[in-house]
Order: structure tokens, then C-alpha cells, then sequence
């Protein structure tokens, strides 16, 4: 073996040394230095999707034109209910506070601009995707206002991401003046070209617009998987609480669901005003060729008659109006009415009452157009009387002949036909008395009814519905209507308007008496705001509670009852267009209606103190 040489073993006694004094680095460390960290790189600069490739999974939108407009009105119409000393500024703060927000970024927003907002459908999780917008004053204000909601964590090219003090954040956009917000940064670029297009001037306070088919498939089903669960639901739970639907009820749930499932889309609207109250409208885009793009073309109004509106202004009030131009939701009712004889032929009935009550249904079935107009109340006593307007002469007099020809045997099979059709217990509801009787030149069926309601017997109940049985009756007036006059004073409503001629179509009356009378105040505006409704009704909500609290068995409540005199109206209705493109339906709730909701708050409060 070759020994080293002198100059070898230094060599190596030097490197020995040095690397006693260096350690080798471990190999991670080593292998960094070979391969550095690659150097930071920003993420790139968030881009919203266009709108018209956003616009395939929109599932709602909705905008609020300004919002210090809408609460000014609405603290408005709210004081007149209410004794607190409430302000716009107030409510806004609070509103503010209940969204986690600071009072202080009232001062760098413009809430007179509109704040808008769009959901998306997404096909990855989240399935849901949400981006609003709104306004700053200036585009000074903008750094006031992110300071103002927390501090900045992320910035994605001009978007900022904050995180306020409770640990939440959120993604902010600047587009100019306006704002676009939203919680991920997938919401702001699926949803936020949205939630701009969205910003529109509009009258309405408030406007939301729902798409079901993308709702249904942002909760991870089929539109129609939902309805039928939707129809499952709502006949499980009338069953289970103890009031099953019956045929009838059952068929109404069954076409309420048809119907929602034809909606293509559906707006939903907020509107209010100091002199004609707030109104919910909802407005129905129906798809083509569907039952509701044809119950949207039944576009036909019809007013309240004016031997109703003579009859009000005799009584001086009315706690319901109502009139439909659907009449074939009516005739409808009648013909399964008729396909119910049959079934009674095996029961008490006899023979001849049968066949008079099939021709008295055949009749009214081709001689009426269906529509109606209707007049009512529950104080101090239930009463009402409706109008049937016949389709002419000719079919008037058929409904004359079977009705005069009718008696308690026929009108009962008539009555539990039409019970049994609609899945009523016919038990709840007799004839006791009926026959021919002459009011004046008019001849009429006086009827006596009798009411056996489930549950105990209510002494209230009986003295309103009459605890010997009310009274009903049915005559064919001017020639060209069937009326029908029920409880306290129907006779001489009767007499009213089997007296008051024959009605032309200009609303004059051939005796020479003016068949558009004064009549409450209340009801005359409502009938006067009926305007080109198909359905129109008119409820003043103070006889249903005062009737609500009067049969009750707290002493409280029909002492409070007694002091419900400011009216509480409520109006609305339906009407289409005769494209069928379109059904509005509205409700509204006049400044009288908060002025007797205060009257009747401060004498409950009285009372309690």
C-alpha cells in the first residue's frame, strides 16, 4: 500500500479542519439552496362575467330606488298606527346596526341611488352565488367608507377584500360611484355584472324578481320535484291539524301549485305612498300555453251593480265588497254540483226533488255568465247580497221558471250537491223552510237556513247567524239578474233591489232613480280604486276582528271590541291582460287602515294601565 506523501496529508488534515468548523447543512437546507422559493406572485386582477353569460343562471334580482325615499314614506304611514317618537334617520341606523354596520357609513353612502342585488346558480358549491351594489356620494368617500367597514386583508387588482371586526369578510369593487359587493370572490365575478345591471330607476319601493325553475335547482332539486313536495306538505299539515281539505280544498291546493309551476318568473313589488297607502303587488309572467297564461287572457271587469251600491248607501257601510269576472270558475262549480246528483239518488232524497234541483242547476249553469258582484258584513249582524248578471233575457227566465218551481226538497238537493262537491260537510248547512213568496211585483224564494257548526255551541255565533235560522232570498230582478239577499234585513235589501228597476248598462235606472248612491266613505273609495281589476274585493278588517273578539271568551276582548270605530280597510285584486302575457295581483293597505290599527293600540293600552 502506497503511502501518503507529506503535501497530501496537509491537504487533507486542512480540509478535515474546515469542515469541523462548517458543518454540512442538513439536506432540506441543502436542497433549498439548489431550488429557491419561487418569487411572489400576485393573483391576477378579479374580471366579473359578463352579464349576458351571468344572465343563463339567474335565480332573483332585486332594488330598492332609494331607500331615504322609501323610509321617509313608510315611518309616515307607520306614525299614524303608532305613538313612538320614530324618524327616518332612526330606522336607518337601526337597519344598519341589525347588518353589523357602523352609524358612520350612513355618511359615505348615497341612499338616495338605488341599491340592487342578484343571486346566481352555480354548479359548484356554493350552489347559491349573491352580489349587491350600491352608491357612494363621491368617489372620495370610498376610502372613508372601507375604512369605515374594517380592515383590508386582500386586493385582487381593484377589489378589496375586508374584514370587519367581528371577523367577517367580504369582497368590495369599485365601478366609479357604485359599489359591488359580495362575500367570495366567485359571488363577485359570477353575480356582480348582475347586481349592476340590476340598478334601475322604477317606482316601486321596493322590486324583487324570482325565477323559480333556478330557484328549485339552487336548492339541488327539479322545479316540479319541489311542488310536489310543496302539495304534499300543505295537505299533510291541513290533515294534521285536524281540518282536512276535503275535494274541494284539495282541488284549490292542487291548482295553486299548477299554477306556480307555469310561472316563468314572478315580481314581487313594494310600493309606498303618504296619500294612498303601502301596496304588495306581485306580477305573474306566465309560460305559453299554460292554464295560467289562460286565467292571465281572462282579462273582462266587472264593476260592483248598482243596486248593491244603492243598498250600501241605505245600510251606510259594509265590512266586505267583491266582484269576479271569472265566471268560469263559477259555471265550473255548478257543473260538479251537477255531477253530484246522481250520487243522491240512492239516499232520502226523492225523485221529483232531484229532478227539479238538476233543472234549477241546468238553468243557472246556461243562463248565467259566472261573474258576480257582492256586498257584505258581520256587524252588528252577518248579512250580504250578491248579484249574478244573467247572459240574456231568455236565459234569465229559465232561471226564473226553475226557481219559483223549486221547494225545501229541491233547494236541499241543491245545497248538499253543491257541499259534496266541494268537500263540505253538508250536515253544517240545512234548508229548514222554503217556498214562493211576492215583494211587490217581484216573486221570490224565502228560504230559512240553519247552521249546526262543529265544536260547542257559541251564544255569539248563534245571535249573529240567527238562533232560529237566517234568512235568504233568491229572486231574478230587472229581467236580467239572479240576486240573492242573506241575514239580518234581507227582505227589505230585497225589496231594495227587486225595486230598483231594471239597470241599463249606463248604470241609469228606468223608474228614474240614480242607482249610484253615496255610500260610506270607506267603500266608496274602494269601489272607486276597483279600476280594471277581474277580481276585485275590499275588506275592512275592523268587523272581522271585532266579530273575532265578540265571540272569544276573554271579557277584555269584547270590551276592546266596542272600541273599534275607525274603519280598517284592505283592497286589491287581480287582473290580467288579454295577451295572457301578465296577472297582477295587489293588495293595499290604505292610511286609514294604520290610523285604525293606532286607534285601536291606544285603547288597548288604556285599557291594560
Amino acid at each position: 500500500m502506497r503511502l501518503l506523501s507529506r503535501r497530501r496529508l496537509s491537504l487533507i488534515a486542512v480540509a478535515l479542519g474546515g469542515a469541523c468548523a462548517h458543518p454540512v447543512p442538513p439536506p432540506h437546507t441543502a436542497m433549498m439552496a439548489i431550488n429557491p422559493p419561487p418569487p411572489h406572485v400576485e393573483p391576477p386582477p378579479l374580471a366579473l362575467v359578463p352579464a349576458d353569460v351571468a344572465r343563463t343562471g339567474l335565480a332573483a334580482t332585486f332594488v330598492i330606488p332609494s331607500l331615504d325615499r322609501s323610509l321617509s314614506t313608510g315611518v309616515a304611514l307607520v306614525k299614524q298606527a303608532s305613538p313612538l317618537p320614530l324618524d327616518a334617520a332612526g330606522v336607518r341606523d337601526m337597519l344598519l346596526g341589525q347588518a353589523g354596520l357602523p352609524p358612520e357609513v350612513a355618511r359615505h353612502l348615497d341612499l338616495g341611488a338605488p341599491i340592487a342585488g342578484a343571486v346566481v346558480v352555480s354548479d359548484r358549491a356554493p350552489s347559491q352565488l349573491a352580489a349587491f351594489s350600491f352608491a357612494v356620494r363621491s368617489p372620495s368617500d370610498l376610502a372613508g367608507l372601507l375604512g369605515t367597514l374594517g380592515r383590508t386583508v386582500s386586493r385582487r387588482g381593484d377589489a378589496f377584500q375586508i374584514e370587519n371586526a367581528a371577523g367577517d369578510r367580504g369582497w368590495f369593487l369599485p365601478v366609479g360611484t357604485v359599489v359591488v359587493f359580495a362575500d367570495t370572490d366567485e359571488a363577485l365575478v359570477r353575480a356582480g355584472n348582475l347586481a349592476v345591471e340590476a340598478r334601475r330607476e322604477t317606482k316601486d319601493d321596493l322590486s324583487l324578481v324570482l325565477y323559480p325553475e333556478m330557484l328549485a335547482r339552487a336548492a339541488g332539486t327539479g322545479l316540479d320535484v319541489a311542488l310536489d313536495a310543496l302539495r304534499r306538505t300543505l295537505e299533510e299539515r291541513a290533515a294534521a291539524g285536524g281540518s282536512p281539505l276535503g275535494p274541494g280544498g284539495t282541488r284549490q291546493v292542487r291548482l295553486l301549485v299548477d299554477y306556480l309551476g307555469e310561472v316563468v318568473s314572478a315580481e314581487l313589488a313594494l310600493d309606498l305612498d303618504a296619500g294612498r297607502g303601502a301596496s304588495v303587488v306581485a306580477r305573474l309572467r306566465p309560460k305559453g300555453g299554460s292554464k295560467l297564461e289562460a286565467l292571465a287572457r281572462e282579462a273582462a271587469t266587472i264593476a260592483v251593480d248598482p243596486a248593491l251600491r244603492r243598498e250600501a248607501a241605505a245600510s251606510g257601510d259594509a265590512g266586505l265588497v267583491l266582484t269576479s269576472a271569472y265566471g268560469s270558475a263559477t259555471l265550473e262549480q255548478l257543473a260538479r254540483a251537477r255531477g253530484e246528483m246522481s250520487g243522491l239518488s240512492g239516499d232520502a232524497a226523492k225523485p221529483r226533488a232531484i229532478a227539479g234541483a238538476g233543472r234549477l242547476l241546468d238553468a243557472l249553469a246556461a243562463g248565467l255568465t259566472g261573474q258576480f258582484s257582492m256586498i257584505g258584513r258581520v256587524q252588528p249582524a252577518v248579512s250580504s247580497e250578491l248579484i249574478f248578471p244573467a247572459r240574456d233575457a231568455a236565459g234569465a227566465a229559465r232561471i226564473e221558471a226553475a226557481l219559483l218551481a223549486s221547494d225545501k226538497e229541491s233547494l236541499s238537493a241543491v245545497l248538499r250537491a253543491l257541499s259534496q262537491s266541494e268537500g263540505l260537510d253538508a250536515k253544517a248547512l240545512k234548508i229548514l223552510t222554503a217556498g214562493r213568496e211576492s215583494l211587490g211585483q217581484a216573486r221570490v224564494i224565502h228560504a230559512r237556513l240553519g247552521f249546526s257548526p262543529p265544536g260547542p255551541r257559541n251564544t255569539t255565533v248563534q245571535k249573529l247567524l240567527g238562533t232560529s235560522g237566517m234568512d235568504a232570498f233568491l229572486a231574478v230582478v230587472g229581467g236580467d239578474r239572479l240576486a240573492l239577499t242573506m241575514g239580518s234585513g234581507a227582505k227589505a235589501r230585497m225589496a231594495e233591489i227587486a225595486g230598483a228597476g231594471r239597470v241599463r248598462k249606463t248604470g241609469s235606472v228606468v223608474a228614474g232613480r240614480s242607482s249610484v248612491a253615496p255610500v260610506a266613505p270607506v267603500v266608496a273609495d274602494a269601489i272607486a280604486a276597483a279600476g280594471p281589476r277581474s277580481l276585485f274585493y275590499f275588506l275592512d278588517l275592523r268587523q272581522v276582528v271585532s266579530l273575532a273578539m265578540l265571540v272569544g271568551e276573554d271579557p277584555r276582548l269584547r270590551a276592546l271590541s266596542g272600541t273599534m270605530r275607525t274603519p280598517m280597510p284592505l283592497l286589491g285584486g287581480a287582473a290580467g291582460d288579454a295577451l295572457g302575457q301578465s296577472l297582477r295581483l295587489d293588495l293595499t293597505i290604505p292610511p286609514t287602515f294604520f290610523s285604525g290599527v293606532g286607534g285601536v293600540v291606544q285603547a288597548a293600552m288604556m285599557m291594560r294601565n
